[in-house]
């Protein structure tokens, strides 16, 4: 899946074109699917749990370190 963000600024207009750059007879298929041109509407994710427990243990670690530097 490959998407990409475009951003038209100023203007109120876009040409798309898609060309078929491959002009041999056999062997050239193209497809397009799930086109979608609209707002993208992004949330703020929640966190997994695992990801918090990761990050947590990690700031942890860094605190013991930091502590076992300085005594």
């Amino acid at each position: 899946m490959a998407f990409a963000t475009w951003n038209a600024g100023a203007s109120t207009s876009a040409l798309i074109e898609i060309r078929n750059a491959n002009t041999a007879g056999g062997g050239n298929d193209f497809a397009l699917d799930e086109i979608y041109f609209g707002e993208t509407i992004f949330s703020n994710p929640i966190p997994e749990p695992g990801t918090l427990l990761i990050v947590s243990v990690g700031l942890i670690g860094l605190g013991i370190a930091r502590r076992r530097r300085t005594a």
